[in-house]
């Protein structure tokens, strides 16, 4: 995997195959992705969490969601264990008068942000 400055590099965990869409009911989505580590084989398994940040217009203003909302007490993070890959696939809703605009998934290691990538619905 290439940086934005055209070096290698090798410490990076990635995002591919990143899908989100509607589950019928209004508000609910599925999402679906593809966690790849990027180290060597011999290397040790990433760890880290994974976390969606939902922009939704909401009578007119934009409003900014985090899923799993850290520090809510119900919210639980997702945690990734990846050796080479990891399929992930959840779900998550919305008030039904949203309107889903942009989702980024951020993948965070130690409150870092390693990996993002964001899609339109």
């Amino acid at each position: 995997m290439l940086s934005p400055s055209g070096a290698r590099d090798e410490g990076a965990v990635s995002i591919n195959r990143l899908q989100v869409e509607a589950a019928g009911t209004p508000g609910k989505y599925r999402y679906r992705l593809l966690v790849v580590n990027n180290l060597p084989r011999q290397a040790k398994p990433f760890s880290g969490t994974l976390q969606l940040l939902l922009k939704v217009r909401v009578d007119d203003q934009d409003v900014m969601i985090e899923h799993p909302r850290l520090g809510d007490p119900g919210s639980q993070s997702i945690s990734l264990e990846v050796r080479n890959f990891q399929r992930v696939e959840g779900e998550f809703s919305v008030s039904a008068a949203a309107v889903l605009k942009d989702v980024e998934v951020r993948i965070l290691q130690d409150g870092v942000v390693r990996a993002r990538q964001s899609v339109n619905p």
